[in-house]
């Protein structure tokens, strides 16, 4: 889909000028689509997150302290990824 768009955008130039332009070497990866200061990330890159399952015997209207709870401790977790997140980027 790159390699279509990048033809797509420079159609007369080669296909070596094209890779030169947008697929670099980036540490131990070959092959990175990057232009200048922006780089795609790779799906290998983003972290798993895994949800807490809601208890079948709980009811969002009757048992409203439990889904206020459960909604705090997700979007604690959330700000807790997105924190050292940012930090590794840095």
């Amino acid at each position: 889909m790159l390699w279509a768009w990048a033809k797509r955008r420079h159609p007369e130039k080669s296909k070596s000028w094209i890779t030169k332009k947008y697929w670099h070497r980036m540490g131990s990866r070959n092959w990175v689509f990057s232009t200048g200061m922006n780089n795609l990330k790779l799906f290998s890159d983003t972290k798993i997150v895994r949800h807490p399952k809601v208890k079948l015997d709980k009811n969002p209207y009757l048992d409203v302290e439990y889904f206020d709870l459960r909604k705090a401790k997700i979007s604690l977790c959330k700000k807790a990824n997105t924190s050292s997140n940012k930090v590794m980027n840095a």
